[in-house]
């Protein structure tokens, strides 16, 4: 049974490099596909997002961390002369886990093949209980 808190949600998974993936983390924001506007404008308020990055520290394609938008206000900010959008996101759970431990578990990576082939869209919107899946599995490995 899904928690009607998550029902009333959208879901989104962002491809991030590890780099970007811990900054975001750290810094309690995400940019998302070099930082275009339009991708990150598609999040409102109450939305979560889980991160996933290519080759993290355990040199794994992992979800690295689960959160929650915080503001429905996409920012434009100023880093090394790019001006990415940008907006804030509380982080609720950081535990990196292995994507190969979902194939064929969850619909947005029910093989590799379908996976990569998701992940060419940088930031793309799952269902809840694929959301439930990740996040479960996430915090049971804890």
């Amino acid at each position: 049974m899904i928690n009607t808190y998550f029902m009333n949600a959208k879901y989104w998974i962002c491809s991030l490099s590890i780099k970007r993936s811990l900054y975001s983390v750290k810094d309690k924001f995400i940019q998302v596909f070099h930082g275009a506007k339009s991708k990150i404008n598609r999040m409102e308020k109450g939305d979560f997002l889980v991160v996933y990055s290519h080759k993290n520290i355990k040199n794994s394609d992992s979800f690295l961390a689960i959160g929650e938008v915080t503001k429905a206000l996409v920012y434009k900010t100023c880093h090394n002369g790019f001006h990415p959008y940008r907006m804030e996101i509380k982080f609720f759970l950081e535990n990196p886990i292995n994507i190969s431990n979902f194939f064929g578990e969850i619909s947005c990576a029910d093989s590799e093949k379908v996976w990569n082939e998701k992940l060419k869209e940088g930031h793309f919107e799952i269902n809840a209980e694929d959301f439930i899946k990740i996040k479960n599995k996430m915090e049971k490995s804890i």
